[in-house]
């Protein structure tokens, strides 16, 4: 029997272990389409829930549409049931601008964060952190984080445009008032 014959079971299971290796690590990295629910005038929103059963970092893409100039808010909120079951968030970004992240205070796991600047066409959220709390990468783990999107209208409310004819309408009061005073 010669070497290579010899070799081959080894060779062959050292490439099957490399396989599943690169395998699990991409199952760490998950990409979903969301459809976003609610009206132009109320807003839209969607949940949706994450789960990584491998320790390690990951990179979470959501992908959604904001149909018209929208304002965006998001919460991440980990529900692991002991510490190495955590989620840290390490960065969220939107369309390649990185958002702030804010814990909220006394909470474990809740972060939150929103852009100011109206936004509309396809969108994508990426999330990335590290599933697993203090395990090392690699080991397994049921880390779920949910999260929560949120759109809302960037029009002004029927209350602002109302103050703002009002305001117009007494500028416009004023103006004929001094008109008439100069005549």
């Amino acid at each position: 029997m010669s070497l290579t014959s010899r070799l081959a079971p080894a060779i062959a299971a050292v490439a099957l272990a490399l396989a599943a290796t690169t395998a699990g690590a991409a199952s760490q990295n998950q990409s979903q389409n969301l459809t976003l629910v609610g009206s132009p005038s109320t807003g839209y929103t969607a949940a949706t829930s994450n789960t990584h059963l491998e320790a390690g970092s990951f990179e979470d893409s959501f992908h959604f549409k904001a149909s018209s100039a929208s304002l965006f808010e998001f919460s991440l909120v980990t529900m692991g049931a002991s510490a190495d079951q955590q989620i840290t968030f390490s960065s969220v970004w939107l369309n390649g601008t990185q958002l702030s992240l804010t814990a909220v205070p006394g909470s474990t796991g809740v972060t939150y964060g929103n852009l100011s600047t109206p936004l509309s066409g396809d969108l994508v959220l990426t999330v990335k952190g590290y599933a697993g709390g203090t395990l090392g990468a690699g080991s397994p783990v049921a880390a779920t984080y949910s999260s929560t999107f949120n759109l809302a209208p960037a029009v002004p409310e029927p209350q602002s445009y109302a103050l703002f004819i009002a305001g117009l309408g007494l500028m416009a009061l004023m103006l004929n008032r001094r008109r008439k005073q100069n005549t």
